[in-house]
């Protein structure tokens, strides 16, 4: 994890998975640290300690550690069913056709 001062554009606070150490780095004389491990609200969402966080180019998304595993399930989900509506698009079926032929087909997996 990794937060930022976005005032000061400067890292506060790296938990980077190849540098297995923690740091502050003050940017400012008035910055100072406020705790390690502890939740914090970033934008107004509570990120606590073992949360994933999440991001690409379209935003950032907080899962709590009690949650990922289910929401792991949802999201394979949501990609094998993608998968087959861009696998029936290009055999040239209608979308909304596509939509339901894939959410059957991954229904019927399931249940295997």
């Amino acid at each position: 994890m990794l937060a930022t001062n976005g005032f000061c554009n400067k890292i506060i606070w790296n938990n980077n998975k190849y540098k297995k150490t923690y740091e502050t780095i003050k940017s400012v004389p008035l910055l100072e640290t406020g705790g390690i491990n502890v939740p914090v609200v970033i934008g107004g969402v509570q990120i606590k300690p073992g949360d994933l966080i999440v991001g690409d180019d379209t935003g950032i998304i907080v899962i709590p550690a009690n949650k990922a595993e289910e929401v792991l399930k949802v999201a394979q989900k949501i990609q094998r069913v993608e998968g087959k509506i861009v696998k029936h698009i290009q055999e040239g079926i209608d979308y909304k056709e596509c939509r339901k032929l894939a959410e059957t087909e991954v229904e019927a997996e399931e249940n295997l």
